[in-house]
């Protein structure tokens, strides 16, 4: 019986079947003579529509496999070596050790994405920790310092990050919950990039790390997070107070379930002690699975404040960090009060209604109505490439999320 047709029961087995079968899935769009990996998806078929790459999806799908090859995918090690070794041939365009994207709709225009770039240090950071690869902890350590030098005006506890400058005027643009959250994320997976394969610089950078995070966690839990109303601020002025009429636009709910995670696994690896998860995280996991959890699993990720609802929808990659944060919820706070049959009722949705018949090409989903109609027949994430489907699987083997169970 394959994957798709599976009762889904929340055993190791499950998440380790998952995530190879996610592996498989992206092997036809790995350009294997020109380099990188194909970013867009025909409809209906496992085949590449057209051969446009891109820098976001080439990194997510470098970390994808990085995970994969930890667990048993036969052919991960090749494709992640492959996206490492075509990496500038792919894309060679750079300003020092960032790398420069065109504006969506000005080609001849350039800019420097910081949340784009904050997942080059990702995919480096991953790839270096499973291949124990040195240089690709060092370059995404080379990455990340310019990173921060260019998109931070300190203090960056009170301040937070830029997330996008313009490369020929240098002007920085947005403040956003999204870029904060994945330069920690960098720094965190950069932190044990050079834990595993180059320990003196993680002698020399450290501290420095872990002063990074503990910033960024201090900003998300005095600028972004609101648990007692169970949500997560988006957008902020240059100030760093919210954007003007926010309560009355949509904002996030899993974006609150990935900084509990990240935290999580900051007091793991870094030695850093966040209090936030023992106290006001809690709320927030509470008030956000009022907002969003519908009685039938469906996850509706964008939220409205000022009406308490939003639209009744369900996207692919709050579907999956929603039972993560579930699950990142029972791990430390226990079974009693974040139950498991809610990560169930929500992945089961998932199953359901977000895979796409196999005679039709199979795959995920990006949207469906909450009552599980496909609203398109985009697949794939055009810029996550089921990213977030792979770290639920790959997070809840590593820290044995799944209760009972020994990953």
């Amino acid at each position: 019986m394959d994957f798709y047709s599976k009762c889904m029961q929340l055993t190791s087995d499950y998440f380790i079947e998952h995530l190879l079968e996610l592996n498989t899935w992206w092997e036809p769009f790995v350009d294997w003579e020109g380099g990188g990996i194909f970013a867009n998806v025909e409809r209906y078929s496992r085949t590449p529509r057209g051969t446009r790459k891109e820098l976001l999806p080439h990194m997510r799908q470098m970390y994808n496999y990085s995970a994969g090859h930890e667990r048993g995918h036969p052919r991960a090690e090749s494709i992640a070596r492959h996206l490492y070794e075509t990496l500038d041939s792919v894309f060679p365009d750079r300003e020092g050790a960032l790398f420069l994207t065109t504006k969506q709709y000005e080609q001849t225009q350039w800019e420097v994405d910081a949340y784009m770039n904050a997942y080059v240090v990702l995919g480096l950071s991953r790839f270096a920790r499973t291949f124990e690869e040195r240089a690709a902890a060092v370059r995404a350590l080379e990455v990340y310092r310019q990173l921060d030098a260019e998109f931070t005006h300190y203090p960056l506890a009170e301040n937070g990050s830029w997330f996008s400058r313009d490369s020929d005027s240098k002007d920085c643009r947005v403040k956003s919950d999204n870029g904060v959250l994945h330069r920690c994320e960098a720094a965190l997976n950069l932190y044990r990039a050079l834990s595993g394969t180059a320990p003196d610089l993680l002698e020399t950078y450290g501290d420095y790390l872990r002063g990074e995070m503990q910033a960024m966690v201090h900003f998300f839990i005095t600028r972004i997070a609101r648990p007692e109303e169970g949500y997560t601020v988006e957008g902020l002025k240059d100030d760093c107070t919210p954007e003007l009429y926010h309560e009355d636009s949509r904002q996030s709910l899993a974006h609150g379930f990935e900084w509990i995670g990240f935290c999580f696994e900051m007091e793991t690896h870094c030695g850093l002690t966040i209090d936030f998860l023992d106290t006001s995280g809690r709320l927030l996991v509470e008030k956000t699975l009022i907002n969003g959890l519908a009685p039938n699993g469906c996850f509706r990720n964008d939220f409205v404040p000022r009406y308490r609802t939003g639209p009744q929808i369900a996207t692919f990659w709050p579907q999956v960090e929603a039972p993560l944060g579930v699950l990142w919820a029972r791990k430390r706070l226990g079974g009693e009060a974040f139950l498991l049959e809610k990560a169930e009722r929500m992945l089961s949705f998932y199953r359901d209604y977000l895979f796409q018949r196999p005679e039709w090409g199979g795959g995920i989903l990006n949207t469906v109505s909450e009552n599980g109609i496909p609203m398109g027949r985009g697949r794939g994430h055009r810029f996550k490439c089921d990213h977030h489907a792979v770290r639920m699987c790959e997070k809840v083997l590593e820290y044995n999320l799944v209760s009972g169970d020994q990953a």
